[in-house]
């Protein structure tokens, strides 16, 4: 026999056998070429979420890849399945999702009925037998494959190799079971034997010491050179590997997908339907006629969808946006889609392409083998409702999500490594600390240092090593964060399905890159949270101004209302119910922001740079007079109501002035727009577009502004040129232009310009622009353009990777970042409290968003029993309600001797004072926020009809919200007398009483902070059969909380306060160590050296900044934005991480209106907070 025999693996494990394997499936694949073996079986447990991976790496090479799983059966053998052909793989996938149904997510059930149940004829298997192997088993095996079931016989250079071998001969003898040679491998070399068992001690929870025999005594178990092979197993033995693997056909490109056809009536065709459907959409958009343009981009595009039969996919789409707008969720299509014109009339997308530069190929083209793939955002909240919707309609069978790979990070790997070496959990998280972030390795040493770890320790470096091993390693599948596939037969013979950690939720084991491979379709159901707040603040506004219009009926036809009343009345909506309007009017809050002249259709969107209505108009709903007794209202605002291209809007844009806006809130975003200006819809897509790293990267950004700016003239390498860019003032801002730069000024042909493309999608995981540089720069070169010209191209197009903007795209968020401007400038209370009422979501956390409304003149009045509900709400300006009253605030009783203990303050002074013959009245409500002095008196007046924002009862730290939904329900029926009518009628328990005291949201009720909680001492949620307990302690009259100490506890409470800033506080102590204020900063000239100290409201390291660090600071002036450059910011990384107040010593840079405070020295001042905690928003 040959030294080198062939030799075809039937048994490997990828690392997609979690926790087992310890390859990757590409590692695999090439190890096994490169030893030149005749096939690889991937054969993962109970899984094939590996599989699409080996399958591209495969392609090309002449490595025949065989598609398997091993079983492990709960009351069997294990067993290696190996599909023969389609019909054998669909078998498998259906097995599979019978053992993953059965159970909780990570694990799966099988028996041998399970096996019998299935149709597994075009399978064959291979028994694994067990250390002491069962003739039962193996005659189970062979009866139920005949003619298709093996023996596995894996040697492993163990002792008793010879003995086994012979053991494992009679046992086939006995059961009629040929012998086959395989590997078990779990690895493609043998190197990883290290991380294959700190594998096993993660998958064991135990340390790689005390596994024991549970750890493979060798490294056997890799992918092994043919010659060894030839020297551990008989001939006849790796022959028959050759043999299994020639029955085995299949191949994964066999796989074809059909979408559902239910949605066509009967009677017609899918092409029809969806013609119908267009045809029907145009004319809600265009009453009077579309173009000549859109009639030619709907039949170019009708043409195209047709000849490559996608028609079924866009009637999907259609029904589950129709679905959705039936509902009254807002949703909006976005990405690739949003360049056709055809998704534009069914109403899945907003942005009208017959104005803006689209390139419906970069969604669909003929040229290229790839799906179309639409993404449509929902309300995060109610994304839900359309997910479950999906399920109704099709089945568990026919629908499920696609996967995601949670692979490991390095805080993840350092613990998960750290507890397999045996060390202690404090010394794991002193080094997941340090390591956070995994930087190079020089940095590494320095910050194992910092952190009192020896860099050179053997123990230390070796973990580094299995770390960086271990990063990128699969750790779990997680679900897609809205990829659904939708299966006209079942699903689950193409994919496997298994159950999702969150109920009523099930997904396939491939994740998008997966199907995108395979050329497999799938509609992503997103989650937005701006959506979210725009509807909430929407029903925020039509509800309040629903219940002013009900509230004015009270009132004489002849008495003049109140300005404060008029701009609630003349817009309030005909039904006072959000729930009623909603279904009602969902068609209306679903449409695009109307852009043209005039009144027309609501269904329309513009985005035409001189389209300016009348500003008087636009301001209408602030000062206009309404009818007297009539009760003539508006129609519910909408989205499709809002006015567009509203000069206000865009003043505040361009000042950046864009808390909570969409998309433009960021700190480089703001900094941008003074820069830009955005004066259009247009220039708002730009915006979005070019605080990229794409147009950053390819130094784009600058040579955009001084050309808008008139600095730089806006030239052109030739007409060419012009035709993609002159809409970008002669510079790429988007990938569309990218992609047409290289077909007009290199020559790439259209399928080589898609090869660009998708380069340009998967490089930064992947690599492999390489290849495109010199024929890009080649070919630009040879067309008479610049090098430089030609190297600037390729920067942005590697910057593009994963992060540059599609046009259509930014056009689609530009959408949301004009409403969302809108809604600040004109209603900033129910912005506000709409924003809060959707968190998590944006930069921002509550304290930033309410200082914010507050310098926007809102009035904020903090949480209370008697007037919260859960979300934060609004009331009627004015003069706040509030109560006086005689008694002790919150008895019924009279007062009695002092308490038998007496409560301290954090100082440990007595908290208790000396009852005043007259018990002082409960507090009023704080007065109005003051309205900023810099408004004019139009604003001004403005700013006083706004209404009220009340904070939720969603802030108060650990209150339950089932005790929270409670007490808002037995509110309704009456109100409460005193704290202990609450808390028996709320049923509140200890911890949710607790809460509201200490977040002062008894104050009404109770008096200060001190008082209520000595109120709720002792009172029990409820007294047996309803009873009132009528034994009471006297309340004594407590003194307040200091200032300070208010502070801080509405800071650990609520998360913010609306009582002074806390650096209002501590001004005299910071302006003797001469730190100024932010307001002071932002005035200081450029180049100007100064000091001053801040609460950090957030930190931002983005991926291409080269380490630099953005720090928001706040202090009772206004916020400061500092940068740290990459060598101070990591030389001060504690100091910055861990500062909640920060003190800065720097230089002022100012240019185009725009200041930062360019750091030189950091300093952490939180000593000075004392026991204040403040919270910021990291990102990276």
């Amino acid at each position: 026999m040959s030294s080198q025999p062939d030799y075809a693996e039937l048994h490997a494990l990828t690392n997609f056998t979690f926790l087992r394997g310890a390859s990757h499936p590409e590692e695999l694949v090439e190890r096994a070429v490169a030893e030149g073996y005749t096939a690889l079986a991937i054969t993962d447990e109970c899984t094939v979420a590996g599989v699409v991976r080996a399958h591209l790496a495969a392609r090309g090479t002449p490595l025949r890849l065989i598609v398997g799983s091993e079983l492990h059966l709960a009351d069997g053998p294990r067993l290696v399945l190996l599909a023969t052909n389609r019909a054998g793989y669909g078998a498998l996938c259906a097995l599979i999702t019978r053992g993953r149904r059965a159970t909780t997510k990570g694990s799966y059930h099988l028996t041998r009925a399970d096996v019998e149940a299935f149709d597994l004829d075009r399978c064959l298997a291979l028994l694994l037998p067990a250390e002491e192997p069962a003739v039962e088993s193996a005659r189970w095996v062979s009866g139920l494959f005949p003619d298709r079931a093996w023996l596995a016989v894996e040697l492993h250079h163990g002792c008793d190799d010879a003995a086994r071998l012979a053991l494992l001969r009679e046992l086939g003898r006995m059961s009629s079971l040929p012998l086959v040679a395989a590997g078990d491998v779990h690895m493609h070399r043998r190197a990883r034997r290290p991380l294959q068992d700190v594998l096993t001690a993660i998958r064991l929870n135990r340390p790689v010491a005390q596994c024991g025999y549970a750890l493979f005594p060798n490294a056997e178990r890799h992918l092994r050179r043919r010659e060894v092979l030839a020297r551990i197993y008989p001939p006849e033995l790796l022959e028959e590997t050759l043999r299994i693997a020639a029955r085995c056909q299949f191949v994964l490109d066999e796989l074809r997908y059909e979408y559902p056809d239910e949605l066509v009536p009967t009677g017609t065709t899918p092409a029809v339907h969806l013609r119908q459907l267009t045809e029907a959409g145009l004319r809600q958009r265009w009453p009077q006629g579309e173009s000549a343009k859109v009639r030619q981009l709907i039949e170019h595009e009708l043409a195209l969808i047709g000849e490559l039969r996608y028609e079924p996919y866009f009637l999907t789409v259609h029904d589950i946006v129709r679905f959705a707008r039936a509902r009254g969720i807002l949703c909006q299509g976005r990405g690739s889609a949003a360049n056709s014109a055809v998704c534009y009339a069914l109403g899945i997308t907003e942005v009208d392409p017959s104005r803006m530069e689209m390139l419906f190929e970069r969604f669909l083209s003929r040229e290229r083998d790839e799906p179309p793939d639409i993404d449509v955002d929902f309300e995060h909240e109610r994304r839900e409702e359309v997910i479950q919707y999906l399920y109704a309609k099709y089945g568990r069978e026919r629908a499920a999500l696609a996967a995601t790979v949670i692979t490991y990070r390095p805080k993840s790997a350092v613990r998960d490594v750290g507890k397999a070496l045996g060390l202690d959990g404090a010394q794991i998280e002193r080094l997941a600390k340090a390591l956070k972030g995994w930087v190079s390795r020089k940095e590494i040493g320095e910050r194992l240092t910092e952190a009192g770890f020896d860099p050179d320790n053997p123990v230390i470096a070796r973990l580094l090593w299995l770390v960086s091993e271990l990063l990128g390693f699969p750790r779990h599948l997680s679900q897609h964060v809205g990829g659904f596939v939708i299966a006209r037969d079942s699903l689950h013979e193409l994919v496997p399905i298994e159950n999702a950690t969150m109920p009523e939720r099930t997904v396939i084991q491939w994740d998008k890159d997966d199907l995108e491979a395979l050329g497999l379709l799938k509609v992503d159901v997103l989650g937005l949270g701006m959506l979210s707040a725009i509807r909430k603040a929407l029903d925020l506004i039509n509800g309040y101004r629903s219940r002013m219009s009900a509230r004015r009926s009270d009132f004489s036809r002849d008495v003049r209302p109140d300005p404060i009343v008029t701009f609630a009345v003349e817009t309030a909506p005909t039904s006072t119910s959000n729930g009623e309007n909603r279904e009602r009017d969902s068609a209306r809050t679903s449409g695009p922001i109307n852009g043209h002249r005039g009144r027309i259709p609501p269904s329309r969107s513009d985005f035409s740079r001189d389209a300016h209505p009348d500003p008087t108009a636009t301001f209408a709903v602030e000062t206009a007079p309404t009818g007297t007794g009539s009760g003539e209202t508006r129609p519910p605002l909408s989205l499709a109501t809002i006015p567009p291209e509203d000069p206000a809007v865009y003043d505040l844009i361009c000042a950046g002035d864009t808390v909570g806006v969409f998309q433009i809130e960021s700190r480089a975003q703001m900094a941008m727009l003074p820069r830009l200006k955005p004066r259009t819809f247009y220039d708002l897509v730009i915006e979005v577009a070019i605080v990229r790293p794409g147009p950053i990267q390819g130094d784009m950004v600058h040579p955009y502004l001084r050309r808008r700016q008139g600095i730089e003239p806006v030239t052109y390498p030739s007409e060419a040129v012009r035709g993609v860019l002159e809409r970008t003032l002669g510079v790429p801002i988007f990938q569309e232009q990218v992609i047409k730069l290289a077909m007009v000024a290199a020559g790439f042909s259209a399928g080589e310009a898609d090869a660009l493309r998708r380069a340009m999608a998967a490089w930064r995981r992947r690599g492999g622009l390489e290849p495109f540089e010199q024929r890009l720069i080649t070919g630009m070169r040879q067309r008479g353009y610049s090098e430089t010209f030609a190297r600037q191209i390729y920067q942005q197009i590697c910057g593009f990777g994963e992060y540059g903007f599609p046009e259509s795209h930014a056009a689609s968020f530009a959408l949301l970042a004009y409403a969302s401007a809108w809604l600040k400038r004109h209603e900033p209370a129910a912005f506000c409290a709409a924003l809060i009422n959707s968190l998590p979501m944006g930069f921002y956390a509550p304290a930033q968003l309410v200082q914010d409304a507050q310098r926007h003149g809102v009035e904020v009045r903090t949480v209370d029993v008697r007037h919260s509900n859960w979300d934060c709400t609004l009331e009627p300006p004015g003069a706040p309600i509030s109560r006086q009253d005689t008694r002790v605030p919150g008895t019924r009783k009279t007062l009695a001797s002092a308490p038998v203990f007496a409560p301290r303050d954090d100082n440990g002074q007595s908290i208790l004072t000396t009852v005043p013959p007259h018990p002082s009245p409960l507090p009023r409500e704080r007065e109005p926020n003051c309205i900023p002095s810099t408004l004019s008196p139009r604003e001004r007046v403005r700013v006083r009809a706004q209404p009220t924002l009340r904070l939720g009862l969603r802030q108060v730290k650990g209150l339950s919200r089932e005790g929270a939904e409670r007490l808002v329900a037995v509110r309704a029926e009456q109100p409460f007398a005193d704290v202990a009518d609450l808390v028996r009628r709320a049923r509140l328990d200890k911890r949710d009483r607790n809460a509201l005291a200490a977040a002062g949201a008894l104050a009404g009720l109770a008096g200060n902070r001190h008082q209520a909680r000595w109120q709720t001492l002792g009172i029990e949620a409820a007294t047996p059969l309803g009873v009132e307990n009528t034994i009471a302690e006297a309340t004594p009259m407590l003194a307040p909380p200091s200032e300070g100490a208010a502070i801080a506890a509405d800071y650990r409470s609520l998360g913010l306060t609306l009582e002074r800033h806390p650096l209002a506080l501590l001004r005299e102590q910071l302006t003797t160590q001469h730190l100024v204020t932010a307001e002071a900063i932002n005035t200081l000239p450029h180049g100007r050296r100064a000091r001053m100290a801040g609460l950090v409201v957030t930190r931002q390291r983005p991926g291409t900044a080269s380490g630099v660090v953005f720090v928001t600071l706040e202090d009772e002036t206004g916020v400061v934005n500092v940068v740290v450059w990459g060598q101070l910011a990591e030389r001060h990384r504690r100091v910055l991480l861990e500062s909640q107040l920060l003190a800065v010593s720097g230089e002022v840079q100012t240019e185009d209106g725009v200041t930062h405070l360019i750091a030189h020295r950091l300093e952490n001042y939180n000593p000075l907070l004392g026991g204040l905690e403040t919270r910021s928003r990291d990102f990276h």
